[in-house]
C-alpha cells in the first residue's frame, strides 16, 4: 500500500497500522521533496542564527540535524551514531514540528536502529509525551511494530500503564485498531489490575468487534464478570459476541465461554 503523495507524519496519529505501512516514503521522490523541505524550514528556523557547532549550547548543526532525522528514515544507525554519541539530547529535539527522531524511527519500521536509540534513553524520556500527548509505546501502539514496542517495554515497564492524550493506553489503542499481534503482546505486559472497570470493557469490546477471539478469552479469563457488564453504549460483550455465532466452535471452547460467562 503506497502513502498518499503530500501526506506527512502529522497525519499518522490517526491512522491504524496499515495506514502507516509505508511512511518512510523516501522510495517516493515527491514525498522524499516533501521532507526535505519540512525538514529544512524547521531546523532552519531553530538554527537560523547557528552557523557552525555551538560549544555552549551544545547543539548540533543544521546539517547534523538532516544527518540524524535522514539515517532515521533509512534506518542507518553507523551514519546516525557520531551525531548521537556527541549530542544525546539531540534524540529528543523535534526535527520536524511535531516529531522527533524516536517517532521518525518508529514510523520508519527500523528496529535494530531503534534498539540502538533506546540504550541512550533514561526511562523518564521514554515517558515523554509528543505534541499529541503520546508516549512513545503509544505510537508504537498505533503503529502495530511490536518488536520496537518490546524494546521499549525491556527498558521502561512503566510504558504500558501510560495513558494517551485521549486516555487510553497502548493496550486499549490496540485493540481498537484491530492490531491483533500488538494487542496480544501488549495484554500480556499490561497491568490488568491497573485498568478501570470501564477501560476493561471496553477493551474487551474492541476484541469482540474486531474478531481477535483468542485475546478476548484471555481478557476474560482475567475478569470473568467482564462478559455479561455493559459498556457506555450500554452493549454487554455477551451482546456483541452473538452478532457472530460461528465463533462459539466445538463444545471445548464452548464450555470456556460458558465458564467465562457465568453460565455453567
Amino acid at each position: 500500500m503506497s502513502h498518499p503523495h503530500g501526506a506527512s507524519f502529522e497525519n499518522i496519529d490517526q491512522q491504524g497500522p496499515s495506514s502507516v505501512e509505508s511512511i518512510t516514503a523516501d522510495t517516493s521522490p515527491h514525498m522524499a521533496l516533501v521532507i526535505k523541505s519540512e525538514t529544512s524550514r524547521h531546523v532552519a528556523q531553530e538554527n537560523q542564527n547557528q552557523t557552525y557547532k555551538c560549544e555552549t549550547c551544545k547543539k548540533p548543526t543544521r546539517s547534523e540535524y538532516l544527518e540524524i532525522y535522514r539515517a532515521a528514515l533509512e534506518g542507518n544507525w553507523d551514519r546516525a551514531k557520531r551525531v548521537v554519541e556527541e549530542y544525546p539530547e539531540a534524540i529528543q529535539d523535534s526535527i520536524t514540528e511535531t516529531r522527533d527522531v524516536l517517532h521518525i524511527a518508529f514510523a520508519s519500521k527500523h528496529t535494530s536502529f531503534v534498539k540502538e536509540m533506546v540504550r541512550f534513553l533514561t526511562d523518564e524520556d521514554l515517558e515523554r509525551i509528543n505534541v499529541n500527548g503520546d508516549t512513545a509505546l503509544c505510537f508504537a501502539a498505533k503503529l502495530g511494530t511490536v518488536k520496537i514496542a518490546k524494546e521499549m517495554v525491556k527498558k521502561n515497564n512503566r510504558l504500558p500503564m501510560i495513558r494517551s492524550s485521549e486516555e487510553r493506553t497502548p493496550l486499549h489503542i490496540a485493540a481498537k485498531l484491530g492490531s491483533r499481534d500488538m494487542t496480544s503482546y501488549l495484554c500480556d505486559v499490561t497491568l490488568f489490575e491497573g485498568l478501570s472497570p470501564d477501560e476493561r470493557i471496553e477493551i474487551l469490546m474492541a476484541t469482540i468487534t474486531n474478531d481477535m477471539y483468542d485475546i478476548a478469552l484471555k481478557i476474560l479469563e482475567k475478569d470473568v464478570t467482564l462478559g455479561t457488564k455493559k459498556d457506555k453504549k450500554t452493549i454487554a460483550a455477551l451482546c456483541e459476541l452473538a452478532k457472530k455465532p460461528f465463533v462459539i466452535g466445538g463444545k471445548s471452547r464452548l464450555s470456556l465461554w460458558e465458564r467465562c460467562f457465568n453460565f455453567g
